[in-house]
């Protein structure tokens, strides 16, 4: 395989899993609003929505020119999410 192909591959996935992060930060930022924050975001909100703005449109450009690896990768990321709320329920019964 060649890097090229490799790379076509690869930044995909990358960019999605770095989306997620960042979205992230906002998600903790709502359900957390007094935790301690060491460091401190440069321009937040801004700087953070324009990262995602561009990356964003980087997954939308990546499945409208590649629709089966998009299509993969969507699948990959929302099994991690049944997973995740299977496991969060799971949890709960044991706990409760």
């Amino acid at each position: 395989m060649a890097s090229d192909q490799i790379g076509a591959k690869a930044m995909p996935r990358t960019v999605k899993y770095s989306f997620f992060t960042v979205l992230g930060l906002f998600v903790l930022r709502w359900r957390e609003p007094r935790l301690n924050r060491p460091y401190k975001t440069f321009a937040f909100p801004l700087t953070p929505l324009i990262y995602l703005s561009l990356t964003g449109w980087i997954l939308i450009y990546a499945l409208i020119h590649r629709p089966i690896e998009g299509v993969f990768g969507l699948a990959l990321i929302a099994s991690g999410f049944v997973i995740y709320f299977i496991a969060k329920k799971f949890e709960r019964s044991e706990a409760g």
